[in-house]
């Protein structure tokens, strides 16, 4: 129902591929400049909406407009006078692809396998990257020592026992999830970002109505009092990313990143924030732990460091400081 009121009601466009790379060729400081001015002007509108600030707002916005075509023109032109009649066409077709905001194709034409095969079908590269993807988080990456340890805790069933009697501390975890949760989650979703595999948009479900709110907040409470997730939220569309410098033609050189559905995302917020909310409340996080907190950040940790050498020189003392790197350490994660 989603996917079917947006169709009717919003018209479907082609963008460009966006990222984090320079968007145009002729983009330089003076528009970045002219740009930024334009947006202060602007944002002073919504502060104060006055006669003065919307005629400057006017003004500086034609100033950004006539520094962009300058630079677009000079760059152009700049292009032009390197052409010979060497030049291929296809460079030429390039550059004006990427004048109009359009990147070029960068697709891996073939990949090499590790037996020295070259593939060049798309089933066949899926299938070399999904296998190395794989192998990424397989269980064969622990050692003999550490898996036979790792069995033996995963049997007892103590350990993973759940049934944790009910107190006034921890009423409020297992209880239905309210409007209010529902709301900060979609609030707190990202603009612009794909959807999974049903194509429903973050977006869409921040303009349902109250009536289409009440449904979704049903859906989650029943998966959350039922323990059982949709088998379409199970399922992820995988993207391989091409690691920057390394070679195209290397499935290791890729990383994956995971369509899911954006309903799936939506609830695992509504749980994060309420386990965040739990943690924070009864201060069981570490209070030295700073990163994925809100506000703190993981500069509090230099500044500490910062103070500690201070105060060591100050006293004539040493410190020692030990810096640990886990290798691959979401992806080997002991999920049980």
């Amino acid at each position: 129902m989603v996917n079917k009121a947006a169709n009717s009601s919003i018209p479907i466009k082609h963008c460009g591929r966006r990222g984090k790379h320079k968007p145009l060729p002729y983009w330089n400081d003076g528009i970045r400049r002219a740009i930024y001015d334009r947006n202060r002007a602007r944002n002073k509108i919504s502060q104060a909406n006055t006669p003065e600030n919307i005629e400057n707002y006017k003004h500086l916005k034609g100033v950004a407009q006539h520094v962009i075509k300058e630079s677009a023109k000079t760059h152009w032109h700049n292009f032009c006078n390197t052409m010979s009649s060497a030049t291929g066409l296809s460079s030429v077709w390039n550059m004006a692809k990427c004048m109009n905001g359009i990147q070029p194709n960068v697709a891996c034409k073939h990949l090499n396998s590790d037996n020295g095969d070259t593939l060049e079908w798309n089933t066949d590269k899926a299938e070399l990257l999904a296998h190395k993807f794989a192998e990424v988080s397989s269980t064969a990456n622990y050692s003999e020592k550490f898996q036979k340890w790792k069995d033996e805790l995963e049997s007892d069933c103590n350990l993973l026992n759940n049934d944790v009697e009910t107190d006034e501390r921890n009423i409020h975890l297992n209880i239905p999830f309210s409007q209010h949760e529902l709301g900060r989650a979609l609030r707190q979703a990202k603009q612009n970002t794909s959807p999974g595999e049903d194509g429903i948009l973050y977006e869409c479900l921040k303009k349902l109505p109250g009536a289409g709110q009440r449904i979704l907040l049903k859906l989650y409470n029943v998966i959350w009092e039922t323990g059982k997730l949709p088998h379409d939220w199970t399922h992820s569309i995988e993207l391989p990313i091409l690691k920057a410098g390394k070679h195209p033609h290397q499935p290791s050189s890729y990383r994956p990143i995971a369509l899911t559905s954006t309903l799936c995302k939506i609830m695992e917020r509504v749980v994060a924030n309420r386990l965040v909310w739990y943690l924070e409340k009864h201060s069981i996080l570490s209070n030295l732990q700073t990163g994925f907190r809100k506000n703190r950040c993981t500069l509090d940790e230099l500044i500490r460091l910062q103070d500690t050498v201070n105060r060591s020189l100050r006293n004539r003392s040493h410190t020692l400081e030990v810096f640990l790197d886990f290798e691959k350490a979401f992806d080997m994660y002991w999920r049980t």
